[in-house]
């Protein structure tokens, strides 16, 4: 019987030229069909075990986030908690995370950038055990473990554990760009979540789309205004959420005037996956 890990870390030869790229986006995904084919079922098996069908060609595994058109570090599948039970978000999809796989709490460097708490999860498939490590979000950095904690907590007390993680929301595959984006003034007023922001060169500069979910988890595609835009250029990793206040119509100048407030949520550990 062979223990084969699933190296998910860029140490892996297959993303050695990731980290010497230019990057135009912000996030840019790595589809499916563009990994080795060795690879790929070897995810192959993890994936089927977790979702009960095949890896899709359409969906992504992998994210690259970059800063400043460089690199800054492989976003891989993430687990958090969905419905109220552990699960993990896998490109598009989220399921939960059975009783059919093997699971321990471990650390894992991920991106060169240190050791972060990640959960490795496996699977008997004929002779062999597969393994994947995952990666652990976490709702806000005052709730972050560290690896050792993360351990003991997972041995101990998996209920307070899942009382730490990020809630996970559903997104389109990466192939689907159906929605239209609009302007924040074309928003309904209420609460929303950022669950993730991609960056684009326009004609005026740089500028940000941004995926707002709201309270029916129904998400939207907006263009940032200034006052957004100039948040996530200085400040990309702040945590924010956004709360609609108002939109007014200028009587004089006919200018919208929209209104809303920025406070500090989970969008830090929230699942930033295309």
């Amino acid at each position: 019987m062979a223990i084969i890990t699933v190296d998910v870390t860029t140490n892996n030869a297959i993303f050695a030229g990731l980290q010497v790229k230019n990057y135009e986006r912000q996030y840019t995904p790595i589809e499916n069909t563009k990994l080795p084919a060795n690879y790929k079922a070897q995810l192959n098996v993890i994936y089927t075990a977790i979702f009960g069908e095949d890896l899709p060609e359409t969906d992504i595994t992998f994210l690259v986030k970059s800063y400043q058109g460089s690199f800054s570090r492989l976003l891989i599948p993430v687990v958090g908690v969905y419905n109220g039970k552990l699960s993990v978000k896998w490109g598009s999809k989220i399921a939960e995370l059975g009783d059919n796989l093997s699971m321990r709490a471990d650390g894992v460097n991920f991106s060169g950038r240190g050791i972060d708490p990640a959960l490795i999860v496996s699977v008997k498939s004929g002779k062999d055990v597969y393994s994947l490590p995952l990666s652990v979000r976490f709702i806000s950095q005052e709730m972050q473990l560290s690896v050792d904690e993360f351990k003991a907590t997972w041995e101990l007390d998996r209920e307070t554990l899942l009382e730490t993680l990020v809630v996970l929301t559903e997104s389109k595959a990466v192939s689907d760009n159906s929605d239209p984006v609009v302007n924040i003034k074309e928003l309904e007023l209420g609460n929303y979540t950022i669950t993730q922001y991609r960056e684009v060169k326009t004609s005026y500069g740089i500028n940000y789309i941004v995926t707002l979910v709201d309270s029916n988890e129904v998400s939207r595609q907006v263009w940032a205004d200034t006052k957004l835009r100039n948040i996530l250029i200085n400040n990309p990793e702040t945590p924010i959420g956004f709360t609609l206040l108002d939109i007014v119509i200028n009587a004089k100048t006919k200018r919208t005037n929209v209104s809303y407030v920025l406070d500090v949520k989970s969008f830090g550990n929230e699942v930033i996956m295309l």
